[in-house]
């Protein structure tokens, strides 16, 4: 069971993993070009750009120049992750440095990890509250 003092913590519009969770990305439709789109809309395949100090939207792998990022929030582990092109990238990493990088989406919002997280919590505040 979840401490009683938990549940406030993990609602915290400020605070916490859910606070990284998107609702929109930038979806790259031409060189140069984005239009940003609900995530539901994002599926394997689709390009996402994501500027620096940003939070990835989604699970994928890195094109382009290489990346760092930190998988605090996923991992617990505060040191950075540097990432090659064709490397993957965790939906809830942050995008440290002064590049922004660009994702080929592996899967769907929900199926990312954040969103197994994020489901997860769900569940357990929702057991805790019954």
């Amino acid at each position: 069971m979840l401490p009683p003092d938990c549940c406030q913590f993990l609602r915290g519009e400020d605070r916490g993993l859910l606070r990284v969770a998107a609702s929109k990305a930038a979806r790259v439709t031409a060189p140069g070009e984005t239009t940003f789109v609900p995530l539901e809309q994002l599926g394997p395949g689709d390009r996402v750009q994501v500027e620096p100090g940003g939070w990835v939207p989604l699970d994928g792998a890195l094109e382009g120049s290489p990346a760092t990022v930190s998988e605090a929030m996923l991992t617990g582990e505060p040191a950075p992750v540097r990432k090659a092109p064709g490397d993957p990238v965790w939906a809830g990493s942050r995008v440290l440095g002064t590049a922004g990088l660009l994702l080929r989406v592996a899967r769907p919002s929900r199926s990312s990890r954040l969103g197994q997280i994020s489901e997860g919590i769900a569940q357990s505040l929702t057991r805790a509250e019954l």
